[in-house]
């Protein structure tokens, strides 16, 4: 007689076989794309363009949750930015390095980064850097559970992207400032109720 489980039990481990396959064929790809990146760099022209790339692939390494290889990208980037006197790609360096630290869990120098990075692109007027790094800042408040200052510059974030019309970072913002607002009425509630 057919029992429904004798047909999941086939079907669950074909989409788990099938689901591993593409990981390991996605990583492998990814990982012949990191080579030939890695390649193209040693022999890139010391230039900005290098600063972007390095600044890019130092990210993604980031996003990989690469965080060690990702710092030395960035750290490259940086310190080449520095050299050609490149504002721009020094305050993205600082920002990629700050979205690093923070995912390492060391919030100062996630902070000492950021603003950093704000303070190049406030020299810049870089409005839409300005929000980004604004938006970093307040990611680590977050993280902190500082909700008040969290929430303060969820609201400085958000007058950017306004005065930008931005709407989708308008709309990422405001969906923020409400988990913002909860955690800090849900602190005050758990606070009343220990008193």
């Amino acid at each position: 007689m057919f029992h429904e489980t004798d047909f999941i039990l086939p079907l669950h481990f074909n989409f788990s076989l099938s689901t591993f396959a593409q990981k390991n064929f996605k990583n492998s790809e990814r990982n012949r794309t990191f080579d030939s990146l890695e390649l193209l760099l040693k022999n890139a022209k010391e230039d900005t363009n290098k600063v972007i790339a390095l600044n890019q692939v130092g990210r993604e390494m980031s996003f990989l949750a690469e965080y060690n290889k990702g710092f030395e990208y960035v750290e490259k980037a940086k310190k080449l930015a520095e050299i050609l006197k490149y504002k721009k790609g020094l305050a993205v360096s600082y920002e990629n390095l700050g979205y690093i630290y923070l995912n390492r869990g060391d919030f100062p120098k996630a902070l000492e980064s950021d603003f950093a990075a704000l303070e190049i692109e406030e020299a810049l007027n870089d409005k839409n850097l300005i929000g980004k790094s604004i938006g970093d800042i307040e990611s680590v408040y977050f993280n902190q559970l500082d909700f008040k200052k969290s929430l303060e510059y969820n609201f400085k974030a958000l007058k950017i992207w306004e005065e930008l019309l931005s709407e989708a970072e308008r709309k990422n913002n405001l969906s923020e400032i409400g988990q913002n607002k909860n955690r800090i009425a849900g602190s005050l509630l758990t606070y009343w109720h220990c008193v």
